[in-house]
């Protein structure tokens, strides 16, 4: 609740805006455990600093990410989270595909997606109204024979 109450995570991702309470909090971890895989993303001290869900449908995934531990960001650990989750869709799952939707305006996490091998597949124009105007959602995806694990 506490990740998902964070004004600076809510800005980055499609959740609603307002803070949620309890309730709303329960629902959207109900719904979670019944139409996603989530993970945990851990130090190896076992300290839970972010999460990882994959969508699952027709040998395709969509893939949310979120740091949640303000001082664990920009360490790299989201990037070797996402590396983790493609080698286990590709190569455990065999899925076919994995996409994902970020905000324009987050540059660092297109970046990031496009190391790791995504590709730009589109853009939503004005999808989400966020912080008083609409923003554009970039479509990324990656392909199984696309995806080289370093």
């Amino acid at each position: 609740m506490e990740w998902m109450n964070d004004p600076e995570i809510r800005h980055l991702t499609l959740r609603e805006e307002l803070p949620l309470n309890r309730s709303k909090g329960e629902e959207f971890f109900e719904k979670i455990n019944k139409d996603m895989i989530f993970f945990g993303i851990c130090l190896n001290d076992g300290k839970s600093i972010g999460a990882l869900n994959l969508m699952l449908q027709l040998k395709n995934a969509t893939l949310g990410i979120t740091i949640g531990d303000k001082a664990q960001r920009n360490k790299g650990y989201g990037t070797e989270a996402t590396k983790i989750a493609l080698d286990y869709c590709f190569n455990t799952l065999n899925l076919h595909r994995v996409g994902l939707w970020v905000f324009e305006f987050n540059e660092k996490a297109i970046h990031c997606y496009e190391k790791l091998g995504f590709k730009k597949e589109g853009i939503s124009r004005e999808a989400v109204y966020k912080n008083g105007g609409y923003c554009n959602i970039v479509n990324m995806g990656i392909l199984k024979d696309e995806w080289h694990r370093d």
